[in-house]
């Protein structure tokens, strides 16, 4: 083990996800927080400042505290910005497999009671957006589905019905901030923040319910474990809707 390891400057337990990454870009504003290949790369400080703006994003169209909110895709930078952006607007990150088909991620949206779904357009041969119109998603299909939001690549181009996730960001400027800070605050560590679907092996997958104290505490001892320190970088090689991601 290196011996110049620079401890974490406190220990992050019994906060909730909103209020961790917060915590984080007050201790470390500039040290690297989201790093992506060919992509954006986040401090602490400028995460934060992204996940408060796509939270107002998210409160701007409508998404309430409570509401299940699925987000379908790969590792993709959105992701991780979702994830906090979701628990600071108070609103529950559901997770779906990537490799989910028509019949599948119908189940989810129905069992999840979802409202709103992020997705992109599709993983190894599997059309997202093609799957969620066989299921009617886009037309009314899934009861209490209320809002599809799209995170294009490149040059494609939004699907009809979809609302474009950098409009979304960019509707969170009109929110006030002291509206998300009253979001946040409202939030405990024990309230469901996330929930995550078994593997179904042995009968229809169930969603897990987890809270803020689940997860942070959670993170928090593993990398404490493992001897992690504010210096340390994580490869991250697995699926971020996997419990490990």
């Amino acid at each position: 083990m290196r011996a110049s390891i620079r401890p974490l400057p406190a220990p992050f337990r019994d906060i909730t996800v909103g209020n961790l990454l917060t915590s984080l870009s007050r201790a470390l504003p500039s040290q690297p927080a989201l790093l992506y290949d060919n992509g954006p790369r986040y401090t602490f400080a400028e995460l934060e400042q992204e996940a408060r703006l796509v939270a107002k994003g998210l409160i701007a169209h409508g998404v309430q505290p409570g509401e299940r909110v699925v987000v379908w895709a790969t590792n993709v930078p959105e992701w991780i910005v979702l994830q906090f952006a979701l628990a600071k607007a108070g609103a529950i990150l559901v997770t779906a497999n990537t490799s989910l088909r028509a019949k599948e991620i119908d189940y989810l949206l129905r069992q999840s009671e979802a409202a709103t779904i992020v997705t992109i357009s599709g993983f190894r041969g599997v059309d997202y957006i093609a799957a969620l119109e066989e299921i009617g998603a886009r037309r009314g299909g899934i009861p209490g589905l209320e809002r599809l939001v799209f995170v294009s690549r490149g040059d494609e181009v939004v699907p009809p019905g979809f609302t474009d996730f950098r409009t979304l960001r960019a509707d969170g400027a009109a929110v006030d901030d002291a509206l998300l800070d009253a979001r946040c605050a409202a939030v405990a560590i024990d309230d469901v923040i996330n929930m995550q679907y078994t593997s179904g092996t042995t009968g229809f997958p169930k969603g897990v319910m987890l809270s803020s104290r689940n997860i942070v505490n959670n993170g928090e001892v593993l990398g404490r474990m493992m001897g992690l320190g504010a210096d340390d970088r994580l490869c991250l090689c697995v699926p971020l809707f996997h419990c490990f991601g």
